[in-house]
């Protein structure tokens, strides 16, 4: 994931009916992302790698968002899902880089398609237009305060900052391109 979240296009988050108390949620990257361990068909994250058991009150959606993060700094290739990316990337480091630039390149040019759902709560992207988004990213940057006193803000800055990693060289191999 280069320089922030939505270079990698949408991620469908898939919560099962029996939630929290059964199956763990899924993430689906659409189109799909190069990477060992996203389906290379489906765009499917192996979330079930990092939670083989979801557990109430134990596990968290919040985590499986680290989890898809953590994924683009360690990259497991052991059991993938997508073994051509799994073998490139221990290989053929710079085709790795290439293919995965071309995937997020994809995933860029589609990234203000409307969603191929009828949901009506499906999220959907559209370009800065500073008239519309201007205010409404001043007020997630301004730091609250309570009794005269700075607090931490834990609103769409907090989810925000779990999305956007930056590894060293995704962003290399974008200005590349």
């Amino acid at each position: 994931i280069p320089e922030n979240y939505t270079q990698t296009g949408t991620v469908q988050y898939v919560i099962p009916e029996n939630y929290p108390d059964g199956d763990c949620p899924r993430l689906v990257f659409d189109p799909p992302v190069f990477h060992p361990v996203i389906n290379p068909e489906s765009g499917e994250l192996d979330v079930k790698r990092a939670f083989q058991k979801w557990r109430r009150n134990v596990n968290h959606i919040w985590q499986v968002l680290l989890y898809a993060r953590k994924i683009f700094y360690k990259i497991d290739t052991k059991n993938p899902w997508n073994p051509e990316a799994a073998v490139l990337y221990e290989q053929d480091l710079d085709l790795y880089k290439h293919k995965l630039a071309e995937s997020i390149k994809l995933c860029k040019d589609r990234l203000y398609d409307p969603p191929e759902s009828d949901d009506p709560h499906a999220i959907r992207f559209s370009e800065w237009e500073p008239s519309v988004h201007e205010s409404t990213r001043d007020q997630l940057l301004r730091p609250k305060v309570k009794e005269g006193k700075p607090s931490v803000q834990a609103s769409g800055c907090a989810l925000f900052a779990l999305l956007t990693p930056t590894p060293p060289f995704y962003t290399e191999t974008l200005k590349e391109k």
